[in-house]
């Protein structure tokens, strides 16, 4: 598996787990400029369960990873094109350790600040880099990561569609081109007004996203 999109599907099942923890606000109710995240120690590991590798049985350097339990149907229909199975396991031991998380972390484009504006107490959040600004503690400055650190500028999010009808997949137009797009992966693309046959329809964009073709 490509280095970048282990770094990807981490950071896709820790932001759908339970152990990843949004703040949008001070705790004097002041907006940040972006959201700054926790990721429970405890917790972050067992993000894992239930979330498992699909292999192209025929193009290997094809792959996605499916979180079973909500998505029956799909897996139905991978498993039925014969996509191979393989185990999340060695993924999850990338935020086994607090070393290794801090790095994943870092390559992912975020860095870690100890502050007590957001909760009322000292504790460590995660915010994308740019906007370490918005947290103005000067001891909080000490613990960023250093200005060299590695980011991986392949950290878009992506999104899942296929050219012929299948459960769990929408049929919607996508930069002027109808598509069937896996319905949880809809939030990634923006509303835009388009003109299709010299009519103005609402579809979608994918600016800034990227579109994996799932052939079966």
């Amino acid at each position: 598996m490509h280095s970048h999109k282990v770094d990807d599907y981490c950071l896709l099942i820790l932001n759908h787990s339970d152990s990843w923890v949004e703040y949008w606000h001070r705790k004097n109710g002041k907006a940040l400029r972006t959201f700054a995240v926790q990721i429970l120690t405890n917790e972050r590991q067992d993000a894992f369960d239930n979330w498992i590798i699909y292999r192209h049985p025929k193009q290997h350097d094809k792959y996605t990873v499916i979180n079973i339990e909500p998505n029956k149907a799909l897996v139905k229909e991978y498993i039925c094109h014969g996509w191979l199975c393989e185990s999340t396991y060695e993924l999850s031991l990338l935020v086994k350790s607090n070393n290794e998380f801090g790095r994943l972390m870092a390559r992912l484009g975020y860095i870690k600040v100890r502050t007590r504006e957001i909760t009322g107490h000292k504790e460590t959040f995660w915010i994308y880099r740019g906007a370490e600004k918005e947290i103005k503690e000067s001891k909080a400055r000490k613990t960023l990561c250093p200005s060299n650190t590695l980011i991986n500028k392949d950290s878009n999010p992506f999104v899942q569609y296929t050219n012929q009808p299948m459960k769990e997949f929408k049929h919607i137009l996508v930069d002027g081109k109808y598509r069937y797009v896996y319905e949880e992966h809809i939030h990634f693309l923006t509303k835009k007004r388009q003109q299709i046959s010299g009519k103005q329809v609402t579809g979608y964009t994918a600016k800034g996203v990227e579109m994996r073709e799932v052939k079966l």
